[in-house]
């Protein structure tokens, strides 16, 4: 037997391996960390009465909360089994990106961008998200697998570009950058024809929907402000491999910023080669073009430019970095990258050890130990009912009688300032931010704390009574 037919199957092997352990990650471990904010918020408009009405005061298309919906229904609304639908679509994108990845000219690299994909804590964190973006990956990826096969079977090529596309744009309106990804493939402008023709249909299938609730959508108030630093841009790469640093035990920083330097490198020697080599360029555009647009985005309609809003990214970044360690030795190329993927593996399993997230699962647990009969419970978020009370109604699903005394600080108020004789604990689960802080400043300055738990990532549960 021959060495290359001997390097082939051990690539295949390889490859093999890294896509079993990427799912494995992917399935397992689904109800470590608590449902965030965001993700319960995602139950309060999937679950509600009129899905569609809620989401015009919102800023999502609906495809994403339909799913969780049906899936929901199917599977139930523990943590890990509403966490397992994302996570299938992420194992999904995963096996899309092997696949897409046999198109590269540059066989070597494919083990190394594969395992980056699999391994690194950001897709998996992501691919576990009670959100959109799972959705939005499966898309992106369905849609430049099938720009590949479009270059030798046009119809069935344009098919998967629409679906591919209409899946992402569905789910988040950057998922429009999936038919521009899809788009940028090809050797030619006539290659690229049935591209363009799927990536249309995939965007038109959502023209209905963008004239009904479009204008609504835009009208409504967003919260956060677009504040980009040279840090951002700095930690740009280490960020869309690992997670946020403040899920990241102080103690194991220097590994982010080992891995992040690491790949810096292996992006800015891509970069270097990119002016003699195509793949190079094509790889660097695939990264760049979903942050440049999601960036142009921010600073015209605005929302946020965070990690999460530029997961299309990661394919590419993926494939430049691989081409980036790239050496005249093999061995050496191998060496950096059994590095790289090790060290976002040990990230990996360090992210599963305990809960990383807003922990409104303890501080549910807290609220139905102390409450009684008769008591009240307030969510402080600085944000509406609707999603003020979703982690609560989510946590305490099970107890009727707690979510019959849910109620707001402003009617609580109200009643005190009628000279209603307070009788009763208020318990208070508060997410600390600067546009909920007032709100709790009121209760303060009213009532008086009795107890109050351990803040845990931003969410704290108190109680408070009148004794003065």
């Amino acid at each position: 037997m021959s060495q290359q037919v001997l390097a082939e199957k051990a690539t295949r092997a390889l490859v093999a391996l890294f896509l079993l352990a990427g799912c494995v990650l992917r399935l397992t471990a689904l109800d470590v960390h608590s449902l965030w904010f965001d993700e319960c918020g995602t139950l309060a408009v999937a679950l509600g009465e009129d899905p569609t009405q809620v989401l015009l005061a919102d800023r999502h298309p609906p495809l994403s909360f339909w799913a969780f919906r049906v899936g929901s229904s199917w599977l139930g609304e523990s943590d890990s089994m509403l966490r397992l639908l994302p996570a299938l679509l992420s194992c999904g994108a995963l096996l899309l990106f092997a696949l897409w990845s046999r198109s590269w000219t540059t066989q070597g690299v494919r083990p190394i961008a594969i395992a980056l994909f699999a391994l690194s804590p950001f897709q998996i964190w992501m691919g576990q998200e009670v959100r959109m973006y799972p959705f939005v990956e499966f898309g992106a990826l369905l849609a430049l697998v099938g720009a590949e096969r479009a270059q030798k079977r046009a119809v069935s090529g344009a098919a998967l570009v629409a679906l591919g596309t209409a899946c992402a744009f569905g789910s988040h309106y950057l998922g429009a950058c999936a038919g521009l990804l899809a788009c940028v493939r090809g050797t030619s402008l006539q290659s690229r024809v049935p591209v363009f023709v799927g990536a249309g249909i995939g965007l038109a299938l959502w023209v209905p929907w963008l004239l009904y609730a479009l204008p609504s959508q835009l009208q409504s108030e967003w919260g956060d402000t677009l504040r980009i630093a040279p840090a951002d841009f700095a930690e740009l790469v280490p960020r869309l491999l690992s997670v946020e640093f403040d899920a990241v035990d102080p103690a194991w920083h220097w590994l982010v910023y080992l891995l992040g330097a690491l790949a810096w490198i292996a992006v800015a020697r891509c970069t270097f080669l990119a002016l003699s080599e195509r793949e190079c360029r094509e790889a660097l555009v695939l990264f760049v073009l979903p942050v440049a647009a999601t960036l142009a985005l921010a600073l015209t309609v605005g929302g946020g430019f965070q990690p999460r809003y530029l997961l299309l990214a990661t394919p590419g970044l993926s494939w430049a970095i691989s081409l980036g360690l790239r050496t005249h030795r093999a061995s050496i190329g191998g060496a950096l990258g059994a590095v790289l993927c090790m060290g976002l593996l040990l990230h990996t399993v360090l992210l599963r050890q305990r809960n990383l997230r807003e922990d409104y699962s303890s501080a549910c647990a807290e609220v139905e130990s102390a409450w009684r009969p008769g008591d009240r419970v307030v969510s402080i978020t600085g944000t509406s009912a609707t999603f003020a009370d979703a982690p609560l109604r989510h946590y305490l699903r099970t107890r009727p009688e707690i979510l019959a005394s849910l109620t707001t600080w402003r009617r609580v108020a109200e009643e005190l300032s009628a000279g209603s004789k307070m009788d009763f604990t208020l318990h208070v689960v508060y997410r600390d931010s600067d546009y909920a802080r007032p709100e709790l400043e009121a209760i303060a300055s009213t009532l008086d704390r009795i107890t109050v738990g351990e803040a845990r990532f931003r969410i704290q549960h108190s109680s408070w009574r009148r004794t003065r």
